[in-house]
């Protein structure tokens, strides 16, 4: 059996916090961690500050690549990602995470705060 590098994976899409996103890269990559964006729906995305970000990977390519999800990072409200949780690309990704013991990480309200 090969060994795949853990990854984390951050869901992008418009409205997005990019600020939170980008935090939250830095530091699993200052971790050594290896993170890649995820495209909802487009590659490039306008965030909520209005800074316009690409992705590295679709959610169809981000599933074929599940077994080495480490973590699971959303940088929007609760809500939006209740929202997202009924496409069942999403939804589906989130369970692969879990299931191979990936952590599901939350922005959490305005702060930039992240909820596991």
């Amino acid at each position: 059996m090969s060994h795949t590098q853990p990854t984390a994976l951050v869901l992008w899409g418009d409205y997005f916090d990019e600020a939170a996103a980008v935090q939250y890269i830095t530091e699993r990559r200052k971790e050594g961690l290896r993170v890649k964006l995820v495209a909802i729906h487009s590659r490039c995305a306008k965030g909520m500050y209005g800074i316009k970000v690409t992705a590295d990977l679709t959610v169809e390519e981000a599933l074929s690549q599940a077994n080495a999800i480490s973590q699971l990072f959303v940088p929007c409200y609760t809500s939006q990602f209740m929202q997202l949780c009924l496409d069942p690309r999403i939804e589906n990704l989130v369970k692969l995470a879990r299931e191979r013991g990936g952590e599901v990480v939350l922005r959490e309200g305005g702060e930039g705060r992240m909820v596991r």
